[in-house]
Parts: C-alpha cells; structure tokens; sequence
C-alpha cells in the first residue's frame, strides 16, 4: 500500500507555483474570468425571452464545451509543469481527443457520490423511522460520510483519463485501487485545501489565485507519488533556449 505527506504535496504545491508564478496566474485569470462571462451569461438567459434567449442558449453550450476544455488543459498543464516541462498556451484548448472520456468522466464520478449520499440518506431515514429515531442531523452527517468515502474511492478519476488517456470506468477502477487504505488521508488533505482556499478567498479573493494553483498542484503530486513515485519538479528545472552567440560556438576570447 502506497502513501503519501499532506505536507509534501502541499510544499510540492508551493514550488511549482514558485517556479512558474507568471505562467500560473496567467491561466489562474483566464479561468476565473472564464467562470465570470459563464455565470453572467447564465443569469442573463433567465432575464430575457425570445430570441435573445435562443442565442444565449447556443453560447452557454458553446461555453460548455469551451470549460470542458479548458479544464482538461489545466490538468495537461498541471501535470507538465509538476514533471519540470513548460506548456505552451496555444496548447490550452487543444486536447479535444479527451474530450468524451473526460466528460463522461465527471459526470459518472458526480452521479456515483450523488447517487451513494441521496441512497444513503434513504435508507438511513427509513431504518429511522421504522425504530423511530429522530437523530435527524446524525442521520444526514453518516449519509455525507458514506458520499466522501466514494468521493475520495473515486479521487483521481479525472487525472487517469487525461494522463493515462483511459476510459471513465477502467480510470474509476484504478483510481478505486490507489487510494484503498488511505482515503482517510485523502479525506484530511481535502479539508486542509478546503481550509487553504477559505484563507485565500478571505484576502479579498486576490489570495485565490495562489491557494488554488497550490491546492491542484498538490492535488496532481499526490497522483503522481502513487502512480509513478514522488517527482521533482525543483531538481529539473525548465531548459532555456540558447543564445544565437552559444547556439553558433563562437569562441569566448573572440568576443573580448
């Protein structure tokens, strides 16, 4: 069984962000700006009628399917810049073979912990009510317990699809095998993120675009250490493009 340190991965986290800050928030602003025309054009399309509305319909999908890829880019990117290489933007919205697997993988990771809570919830509220409890708020607590444990179960889902390329289900499968006997962990790490990103929205939101970049980037390690072994995005550093002085040769004491 392999493990992993909350506070590796979160100083892991950390130096990546280091190392490339100006590429990082670069794409940090282009995804909360992105979230910000989606949301507005969302609450738009319930103002007006007609017309209008057919457009906004047409660009919300267009908007889908431009997060969509926007999100598998931002885990290539994240899995490129934790392995020491450096993305170009233009590859950003370019991964549309993973597509599908990578739709269909979030939806079958959503309804999977939605269907185990909502199931959960059923049949602890009937069991309650046939020995007539009223632990009530025990009840929704142990059916949110049961919907995490299946969250962290299916936990890296999403970054077997795209670094893998694997199907939803053979990913959901692998990722159910590398997390058995530290989903506990897994749970802890969730909550310290949760705590981390809470810290950066309090900044007045500014704080954000580091806490996130640091809490995915320590998210990525984890997967990375219990895949392929802990990597070491600081001991690789990114290749400069050499001079056309070096690229040429020319002797030193010419230059003098």
């Amino acid at each position: 069984m392999k493990s992993f340190s909350t506070s590796a991965a979160l100083k892991a986290g950390w130096q990546v962000f280091e190392k490339n800050r100006w590429f990082v928030i670069r794409l940090s602003l282009i995804g909360f700006g992105f979230s910000i025309v989606s949301n507005y054009i969302s609450q738009t399309s319930n103002e007006v009628s007609g017309l209008v509305i057919s457009v906004l319909v047409f660009t919300s999908i267009a908007l889908s399917i431009i997060s969509t890829l926007l999100h598998i880019g931002f885990f290539k990117f994240g899995l490129k810049l934790l392995d020491g290489e450096r993305p170009k933007m233009k590859e950003l919205l370019s991964n549309t073979n993973l597509f599908w697997k990578f739709l269909g993988g979030a939806i079958l990771y959503g309804i999977t912990v939605g269907l185990v809570f909502l199931v959960s919830l059923a049949i602890i509220i009937f069991l309650s009510l046939v020995f007539q409890s009223k632990f009530i708020l025990a009840i929704i607590v142990l059916a949110a317990f049961l919907a995490v444990v299946m969250a962290m179960q299916y936990f890296f889902t999403l970054p077997f699809v795209i670094d893998q390329n694997l199907g939803p289900i053979e990913a959901m499968k692998k990722s159910a095998d590398i997390t058995k006997g530290i989903r506990i962990d897994l749970f802890a790490f969730t909550v310290m993120v949760i705590v981390l990103n809470i810290l950066g929205a309090i900044c007045l939101g500014i704080g954000l675009l580091i806490s996130v970049p640091v809490s995915f980037f320590a998210y990525l390690y984890i997967y990375r250490s219990l895949t392929k072994g802990p990597p070491s995005p600081i001991s690789r550093p990114i290749a400069s493009t050499p001079s056309p002085i070096q690229s040429q040769n020319v002797p030193v004491h010419i230059l003098q």
